[in-house]
């Protein structure tokens, strides 16, 4: 929020209420001249004149300042979205922990099974050196 935006929030509300930058000046106590330096920019908004401004155009100072109104009731809207959102994530992540439980001795048996398919694979492979050997001497 710096002044240039600032100035155009006033100026914006106060065309959009129809009141001429004199009126405006005269119901918040300050000369024309110095009013329309606000405006336009010349000089930097001062912030004593802030609330006898928004007091004027009977808007929230949040308004002039940010060019809008916050929603009083979004803090408690934020506040329920992060309840809400809190527990689902609480639930979407204890389901994601079972399954990767679940993943995890899946993965586990299976390294039980390949290791017992690698000893069998080195016993069939003794054997057959053994038999080779066997048909060798046989032979010979």
């Amino acid at each position: 929020m710096d002044n240039d935006s600032i100035k155009a929030n006033i100026k914006r509300i106060r065309e959009r209420l129809d009141f001429t930058q004199k009126e405006v000046a005269q119901g918040i106590g300050l000369e024309e001249q110095k009013y329309r330096r606000i405006e336009s920019g010349d000089t930097k908004v001062i912030h004593k004149d802030l609330p006898k401004i928004a007091e004027f155009f009977s808007v929230s100072l949040e308004e002039l300042l940010l060019g809008f109104t916050p929603n009083e009731y979004a803090s408690q809207e934020l506040e329920d979205y992060k309840a809400l959102y809190g527990e689902k994530l609480k639930e979407n992540t204890q389901v994601w922990v079972d399954k990767n439980a679940e993943l995890q001795k899946r993965v586990d048996s299976l390294e039980k099974q390949v290791t017992k398919l690698h000893q069998i694979i080195e016993d069939l492979t003794l054997n057959n050196t053994m038999l080779i050997k066997r048909l060798n001497n046989e032979e010979a």
